[in-house]
């Protein structure tokens, strides 16, 4: 299924990144801001006027400010940790590489931007082509256009091996086949050995069919999410990923109940029950 406005054509996958704009950019002009992020805000402005008239059940929410804040409050402070491992990364390698998968539309680079930091985001060729309109690219700045299930992509960051490299997929695996997660991982390792991936993953056992109703009735009622984004795959712990291959380290995981209890409210009193904390969660791994 495919997300049309007047000038816009997304797969449901690819728009589920203006989902993740809308929420950035809301966050950034909370008082405080959860997330300052002042170009999300600047591109999501930009974009309203060709989504308007829209009915696809996702713009329509975004438009009317149907998004529950729950969801806003997580989508950010999501980007706001990933931006915190990638700052970690820029402390031990200021020159090192940091790769976005499935980036979307949101501007990390200028929100991380070390003055030295070599940064590629990567996607589909649809949102590589909407994000040229809101961005520059430079010297140390580069988009790529590609599918991450596409090998062909890596020749072109040959360049980097044997340097610092980062890895960052936020809101990406949980879309993918298990099979096709796993190729990617295994490849990432065998072509930049002893770099880092930080991502995403979704617990599996909200991927049995009994328990997944209750996730479908959250991105399609809740979100207004495409029936074609569906989450396909999960993992059970953090250390599963280890199994794949040696020399797969897992560093550290984060989950949202992990966050300051100001920034995400009532929430944090499900932070003891594990059903909870790592729903969907972030897991940081080193590929030796």
């Amino acid at each position: 299924m495919t997300h049309r406005s007047k000038a816009i054509t997304l797969s449901d996958v690819s728009a589920t990144m203006l989902l993740t704009l809308y929420c950035h950019a809301r966050s950034s002009v909370a008082a405080p801001p959860l997330l300052h992020d002042p170009e999300s805000l600047r591109i999501w402005q930009a974009l309203q006027p060709e989504l308007a008239g829209s009915l696809d059940p996702l713009v329509k929410r975004l438009l009317s400010n149907g998004i529950p804040e729950l969801a806003v409050t997580y989508i950010s402070a999501r980007a706001r940790r990933f931006d915190r491992y990638a700052r970690d990364f820029m402390d031990r390698a200021p020159s090192g590489t940091v790769v976005s998968l499935g980036c979307g539309l949101d501007p990390r680079f200028s929100r991380v931007d070390n003055g030295s930091v070599r940064f590629v985001d990567l996607d589909l060729p649809d949102v590589i082509a909407l994000k040229h309109r809101f961005v520059t690219e430079s010297e140390r700045y580069r988009l790529l256009a590609a599918s991450v299930t596409d090998p062909h992509w890596l020749d072109h960051l040959t360049e980097f091996q044997g340097q610092p490299m980062l890895f960052l997929s936020e809101g990406l695996f949980m879309y993918l086949s298990e099979a096709d997660v796993k190729t990617l991982v295994l490849r990432l390792q065998k072509h930049f050995p002893g770099s880092e991936l930080v991502c995403e993953v979704v617990n599996r056992r909200w991927l049995d069919p009994r328990m997944y109703w209750l996730v479908r009735l959250k991105l399609r009622r809740q979100l207004g999410l495409g029936p074609d984004a569906d989450f396909r795959f999960g993992i059970r712990h953090g250390d599963e990923l280890q199994q794949w291959g040696p020399g797969i380290q897992l560093l550290d995981e984060w989950s949202f109940l992990d966050e300051d209890p100001r920034d995400i409210g009532w929430v944090k009193w499900f932070a003891g029950l594990d059903v909870f904390r790592t729903a969907q969660w972030i897991v940081h791994y080193r590929l030796n």
